[in-house]
């Protein structure tokens, strides 16, 4: 602040030292009036006083509005139906206390889904970590044990009936070939023209009708002796017939063993591997895996159960800090969400007077400049903290802003009288 000092010129001390010789100089001329009188002298005593700089103030009153110093925004975290509110505006508050409820309806499905899923992964953990795992790893490896043998038996069955395929198939092929030509050449000789099933029809229904015949009259030797002709036929047909097709039937049967035994192979092949996967994926690294899997699916279980726990418990909104109530910004059965601030809280622990001053005191005024603050009967002191570079177009007045120590009697919106000393 600049502060004019009032300095009592040399002039000004010239005619009051001129004024006090005055006086002393007829007070002297009186006394030697009276001492020429009665013949004794008389002493007049006189004091002195140096000159000296003094400073002299004005001070000025201005109205302002008190204010809290700080402002806090309480923003739900979560949205939801309010379903009590337990402040207005102009309340004081201390820290913790409830400002409004929200409703947990919607919550309730999500908190008992989060502990099915808690329970099931402390479930799965304690199975995992506790010995199903290990029995899970020794049967596991019995079943693989069990499959190798397996498979090791079918390869072996495999590699006895294929290891001389090609010879034994060839010499059973070569049979049957020879047999069908013993047949065939029977029936060129005794059917000439006819094929060798035609020639076995033939001699079959040759052997019907004598027989037919002999039935009818079974006295006759004569068509006995036919029957009989055609029944060696038959039989000599039938023998060829017989041997080619037993031959014929080897080999497919040799054929249709080797594809079952390779197909057999090839399931107790499949079934091995299958059970070696089995067994290394309850073993060795894979077994840690698991475990490492199963915490980590506790742990994310017991987080997403939190977190829900956490918006359960932010269903009931309380003051972050101590301080009065500036505005409720939510209603019964409204819907509040984290969007915008619900309550919105001032300080009461340091206040701020905001007041005008007209241009001929601006530049007077300096930051950190004291301010005595009366208010609701109590007089404080306070401290110019903010001067506005540019005029209020509503009143046209600088604002200034004082900051001074709030015991909380003193209410935000509240008249205030600011003095401070202008020159």
């Amino acid at each position: 602040m600049n502060r004019k000092k009032v300095v009592i010129t040399v002039a000004v001390c010239l005619a009051a030292a001129a004024a006090a010789a005055a006086g002393i100089l007829y007070a002297r001329r009186a006394q030697a009036a009276e001492s020429q009188e009665s013949g004794a002298p008389v002493l007049v005593p006189v004091q002195t006083v140096a000159p000296k700089t003094e400073n002299l103030a004005n001070t000025m009153d201005f109205i302002g509005t008190v204010s809290a110093g700080q402002t806090v925004s309480v923003m739900p975290k979560l949205t939801a139906k309010v379903l009590q509110v337990n402040v207005k505006t102009g309340d004081t508050v201390k820290a913790g206390d409830l400002l409004f409820t929200m409703d947990t309806s919607d919550l309730d499905t999500q908190v008992q889904l989060s502990q099915i899923a808690l329970m099931s992964a402390q479930l799965s953990y304690e199975l995992t970590t506790g010995t199903t795992l290990p029995k899970q790893e020794n049967q596991a490896y019995l079943n693989y044990d069990a499959a190798r043998d397996t498979y090791d038996n079918a390869e072996e069955a495999y590699d006895d009936l294929v290891g001389n395929k090609n010879k034994i198939l060839s010499q059973m092929q070569g049979q049957a070939t020879a047999l069908q030509l013993q047949y065939s050449s029977y029936v060129d000789a005794h059917y000439p023209g006819l094929s060798n099933q035609a020639a076995w029809e033939q001699a079959q229904g040759a052997y019907s009708a004598a027989r037919a015949a002999w039935q009818a009259n079974p006295t006759d030797e004569t068509l006995k002796a036919a029957m009989m002709t055609a029944k060696d036929a038959l039989d000599q047909l039938e023998s060829y017939k017989t041997a080619y097709e037993s031959a014929a039937a080897s080999v497919a049967t040799y054929q249709n063993s080797v594809t079952q035994a390779s197909a057999g192979l090839d399931a107790a092949e499949r079934s091995y591997n299958a059970a070696k996967i089995a067994y290394e994926s309850v073993s060795g690294e894979a077994r840690q895996t698991q475990e490492q899997l199963a915490a980590l699916q506790l742990q994310q279980a017991q987080t997403n159960y939190d977190g829900v726990m956490k918006q359960l418990k932010n269903a009931k909104v309380t003051a972050p800090a101590a301080g009065q109530v500036m505005s409720v910004n939510v209603q019964q059965n409204n819907y509040a969400s984290p969007s915008s601030p619900a309550v919105v809280l001032g300080s009461t622990q340091m206040m701020k007077l905001v007041f005008g001053v007209p241009a001929h005191y601006f530049s007077q005024i300096g930051l950190g400049d004291q301010v005595t603050v009366s208010a609701m009967g109590q007089t404080l002191s306070a401290n110019i903290s903010e001067i506005a570079p540019s005029v209020n177009a509503q009143n046209g007045l600088f604002n200034i802003t004082a900051e001074f120590a709030g015991d909380g009697s003193l209410l935000s919106g509240a008249a205030a009288t600011a003095t401070l000393e202008t020159e």
